[in-house]
């Protein structure tokens, strides 16, 4: 499982999606996106996260992604996902600092 910062979103590296074309890549940061709300719980997501999901699973059904085992609440991976969350916002902030102190 790895964090896409952009996307606010995990993803796994048998996905494919870091290896498909970049605006396919932009329209599933959408979809890992939602997906990663189904696997924490959450219910803050937009419709439009929700729309770009359902399209997907029309139009790639058999997506690994969509593995049942991938899209649903699970309590460890939530609490994995929250700490991963919470490191990334720390590194983002941290170099915002660092430019911000390279920029004076």
């Amino acid at each position: 499982m790895e964090y896409h910062a952009l996307a606010g979103a995990v993803l796994w590296e048998d996905e494919g999606l870091t290896k498909c074309h970049p605006d396919l890549e932009n329209v599933f940061r959408y979809v890992i996106h939602y997906r990663t709300s189904l696997i924490t719980g959450e219910t803050n997501t937009s419709n439009s996260d929700k729309r770009y999901y359902e399209l997907a699973k029309k139009y790639f059904p058999k997506w690994i992604g969509f593995d049942i085992s991938r899209c649903s609440f699970n309590a460890e991976r939530s609490d994995r996902i929250k700490r991963i969350r919470k490191v990334s916002e720390w590194r983002i902030d941290k170099l915002m600092k660092e430019a911000d102190e390279n920029s004076e």
